[in-house]
């Protein structure tokens, strides 16, 4: 027993004696400053009786809103028997951000058995010092006797400096070869983007590791694949999401990580109750519950649970799912982080007791989840637990409280929506948005508000349009409206991120302690300074409009309110703005002297299958023998008593309507919907389109008048079927012109058009038009390839022209259309097409067709709507040259087949054909200012 006193003396001397030698002896902590990061290295953490089981601060300032990634090597054992057990990093380090900072571990990576990653990747929140702790989430026994050093490395990119975080990563990658940590940390940072929804940087980091080899994939992909699992589930497209989730848990597998092979089994169970397979989701759940159980793991345990009451709920089994939501909670609330998924607990709760008619409990619940949600910068729940506020608000006819909660769902979705830059990516995440947009829009038509509707029909519709409006970096050539420019630009940025910082605060509301009740940059502070930005953005603004009221219009592309769209209305022209939801459709009529709603009375599956039917008859495989028939003529009736009929009291003594369609409603031509008196809308109105109505104060500054210069490109040698009606239509109209520069056959070059096009007054381009389904941005038309590029003019080009031209005419096949992200019908507006991105180039109207044109009757329409340019507005010139065309009969050399009527050299019947069916005159619309 003495022997074992004075052994224990020597091991604690020995340990004091290490203790206050190791700092010493450890490097000091160094600091790289790099462009865009700072790297802190050899940060050196000691265990020891003082410190372990507590927090340590390092010195170390995290500003607010940066990305902090963590690394650390090193480990802690019992000094009284050091070969009994050794712990690493992602056995028993945490970090945060702050002194109140969310508690973060060091995580151990897929291969956590062998060679574990022991780092993490946060965002940093409110910012503040730097804390490390051992063991700090568990009581912690005789730490006298525990020892051990780490040493750390932390990377910081401050807010404003991480859009070159991918490259940094690489170069990081590169001059640490032989350290894998650096390579790990692309898996972590992959997490963190996702959850601070940052979607495109996913998709780049997914992207730039799959193209360097330098990336051990072989380690990163199964947790990369886990995240890129949950992305696809949020965008709903769950069969992608199970390929993800299949691979990665083959990796999972390999590594032996029973942690995450539990956890994506309960993601597979997930993607198969999206998909309505519920006993299969059941099995898997059941599957991952043991692995969950077997490693005693009360987080993993707690997300079987959740999953299980998740898909009782999808069952309609509410009753049932109370039991396992409830268990779910109990495991999440034994500690660590894991209180922080209550959040999905609660809101599913509150589907649970809402749908079981106990509403104070939902409410209870679904104010819990957005509470913790703004804890855990989760602004995904936070909108869908304010619309189901909305919703209980509404039924229990508290209209004014619904519409707050509604109008906080919108203000966080948009939000999000400002962090995306991919106009697909952007149509893609509003896909399931819509229905808020639907709800506000019903209780505002319901409380008789109908300006107010409108407008957030205007927010809910073509967003991406006006985005990338507001997004080009206009100049001037004058150096004082320049310096404006600039400083408005900053001004801007600024105020949206305060807007930001003040949302979160009015989310988290009265969570906050008094300490940070009295922080010097609290919630008032922050209004306080928003206010005064705001104002002298104002001024800014104000001071542009005096110097160039044309430019003031281009800074500013928020969706118009109804009273600024009326004030940029004739008192002859008519706006109807269509709305297709999920339960209603509505025609908003704005005229200069009022705005009224009218609710349709029909279903979209009735609209869907009239559009579909006149396309059919009209458009798809149209024959000669069709051409003679009348067939057509029930659905375009039938839609006419649908969509004009309603409000036809509104646009009685009108001239003029703008169309502004929504949804499947792009697809149809209302110039050709016919009245029951037999007369086609157009014989009665001018017609124009736009994507939205905010759109048009752009167009209509960019309206210059300027109608003398034209540049013509037709029938390039694109290696498709060659098109000599165009190159006969682009030299007859430039007999109109003294000045001019037409293009044709191997002349007409994709470089050519993009150098000489924006020169001139007006720009017809005869050739083929590519409309890609899958990739919008990739539409395109086609010229003659040359060196260096593929002769394929594409939406993504064309967005990056500046062009002058008063009227581009695409005389090209559906290069109007806009397609879904499924190529079907789209649900939203937030679509691109080859119309819309010369509006943003610069042009204030585009004429485009809708479907696939007769070359002959395309060459008859053009040349009638050039001459008639010379005297009258766009739109009163394409009206009497499709009213000419409809009346006339002329010449054709036709085939039968199923992509329109063409000339043939196979097949050729030379004879006159009544142009009255609308497949001859009316494909071709007029987008944007109609003056």
């Amino acid at each position: 027993m003495v022997r074992f006193r004075w052994s224990l003396d020597i091991a604690l001397v020995l340990f004091l004696f290490l203790v206050l030698l190791l700092p010493s002896c450890m490097p000091r902590m160094t600091v790289k400053e790099a462009p865009h990061y700072k790297l802190y290295e050899n940060i050196a953490l000691v265990a020891s009786t003082t410190n372990f089981g507590t927090w340590m601060k390092a010195d170390i300032h995290i500003p607010k809103e940066a990305i902090v990634a963590v690394m650390a090597r090193g480990e802690v054992w019992d000094i009284g028997n050091p070969g009994r057990w050794h712990w690493q990093p992602h056995q028993c380090l945490r970090f945060k951000v702050g002194e109140d900072g969310r508690q973060i571990n060091i995580d151990g990576g897929i291969d956590y058995l062998k060679y574990p990653f022991n780092l993490n990747v946060i965002p940093s929140g409110n910012g503040g010092l730097l804390y490390f702790g051992m063991a700090t989430w568990w009581k912690v026994k005789n730490p006298q006797y525990k020892n051990g050093k780490f040493i750390a490395r932390v990377i910081v990119w401050e807010k404003g400096r991480q859009d070159q975080i991918e490259n940094d990563l690489l170069e990081l990658i590169r001059s640490h070869p032989e350290d894998h940590q650096f390579r790990d940390l692309v898996t972590f940072m992959a997490i963190c983007f996702f959850q601070m929804a940052e979607y495109e940087r996913l998709q780049n980091l997914h992207k730039m590791i799959r193209e360097n080899p330098e990336i051990d994939w072989a380690r990163v992909y199964p947790q990369f694949f886990s995240v890129l699992t949950d992305f696809e589930m949020r965008f709903g497209r769950n069969l992608k999401a199970k390929e993800y989730a299949e691979e990665a848990l083959k990796g999972a597998i390999r590594f032996g990580n029973r942690y995450m092979e539990s956890n994506l089994l309960r993601k597979l169970a997930d993607i198969a109750s999206n998909l309505k397979q519920y006993e299969e989701a059941n099995l898997l759940l059941e599957q991952s519950l043991q692995i969950a159980k077997g490693l005693n793991s009360a987080y993993f345990v707690g997300l079987c649970f959740y999953s299980m009451g998740n898909n009782l709920l999808k069952m309609n089994k509410p009753a049932e799912a109370v039991k396992p939501l409830e268990d779910a909670l109990e495991y999440f609330d034994r500690g660590g982080d894991f209180h922080l998924m209550n959040r999905w607990c609660y809101f599913r709760l509150g589907h649970a007791y809402r749908r079981t008619n106990k509403n104070s409990d939902a409410k209870k619940c679904f104010e819990s989840a957005i509470r913790i949600a703004a804890k855990a910068s989760d602004p995904e729940l936070q909108w869908r637990a304010h619309l189901w506020l909305g919703k209980m608000a509404e039924k229990e006819g508290e209209n004014q409280k619904a519409f707050e909660q509604y109008a906080e769902a919108i203000k966080i979705i948009e939000s999000l929506r400002t962090k995306l830059t991919d106009p697909g990516l952007k149509a893609l995440f509003m896909k399931d948005k819509l229905g808020i947009y639907e709800s506000i829009i019903q209780l505002l038509y319901k409380m008789r508000q109908p300006s107010e509707a409108f407008h957030y029909l205007e927010r809910a519709r073509a967003r991406v349009m006006l985005d990338m409006l507001a997004e080009k970096n206009f100049s001037s050539k004058k150096k004082e409206e320049n310096e404006l420019l600039i400083e408005e630009r900053t001004l801007r940025k600024r105020i949206e991120e305060i807007s930001s910082e003040t949302e979160k605060v009015s989310l988290e509301g009265s969570q906050e302690s008094e300490e940070e009740a009295a922080e010097p940059r609290g919630p008032e502070v922050r209004i306080s300074e928003l206010k005064r930005l705001q104002s002298q953005h104002r001024a800014i603004l104000e001071r542009i409009e005096k110097l160039n009221s044309e430019l003031a219009s281009l800074v500013s592309m928020n969706p118009l309110k109804a009273s600024e769209i009326q004030a940029l209305l004739d008192a002859d022209t008519a706006l109807l703005e269509y709305f297709v939801g999920f339960e209603d459709r509505f025609i908003f009529v704005v005229t200069k002297e009022k705005i009224l709603v009218v609710r349709l009375k029909v279903d979209s599956e009735k609209l869907f299958q009239k559009i579909k039917e006149f396309r059919d008859r009209v458009v798809e495989g149209i024959t000669l023998d069709r051409l003679f028939t009348k067939t057509y003529e029930r659905p375009i009736s039938e839609l006419y008593e649908i969509l004009i009929q309603p409000i036809e009291g509104e646009i009685y003594g009108k001239r003029h309507l703008v169309i502004v369609p929504h949804g499947m409603l792009h697809y149809l031509p209302f110039q050709a919907l016919l009245s029951k008196s037999g007369k086609y809308l157009i014989e009665s109105f001018t017609i124009s389109y736009l994507p939205s109505a905010s759109v048009l104060k752009y167009a209509r500054v960019n309206n210059k008048g300027n109608r003398t210069e034209l540049f013509a490109a037709g029938n390039p040698a694109t290696g498709l079927a060659p098109l000599p009606a165009a190159e006969e239509e682009v030299r007859e109209l430039s007999t109109l012109f003294k000045k001019k520069l037409v293009l044709t056959g191997r002349e007409a070059t994709k470089t050519s058009v993009k150098r000489q096009s924006p020169k001139y007054d007006l720009l017809h381009l005869s050739t083929h038009g590519e409309m890609i389904e899958s990739d919008p941005l990739r539409s395109n038309l086609r010229f003659t390839p040359s060196a260096g590029d593929d002769g394929r003019l594409t939406v993504n080009e064309i967005f990056d022209m500046e062009i002058k031209a008063n009227l581009v005419t695409l005389s090209a096949c559906e290069t109007a259309l806009v397609k879904g992200e499924e190529g079907d019908f789209p649900r939203g507006d937030d679509l691109v097409g080859l119309s819309r991105a010369f509006i943003h180039a610069g042009a204030p109207s585009v004429v485009a067709s809708l479907w696939k044109v007769s070359d002959d009757s395309t060459v008859e329409l053009m040349g009638s709507f050039y001459r008639n340019l010379r005297s009258m507005t766009k739109a009163e010139a394409l009206q009497k040259a499709q009213i000419d065309l409809m009346k006339s009969s002329i010449r054709f050399h036709v085939e039968r087949g199923s992509g329109g009527i063409t000339r043939s050299a196979d097949y050729q019947i030379d004879m006159a054909i009544d142009c009255s069916h609308p497949f001859f005159w009316a494909p071709f619309i007029l987008v944007g200012d109609w003056r």
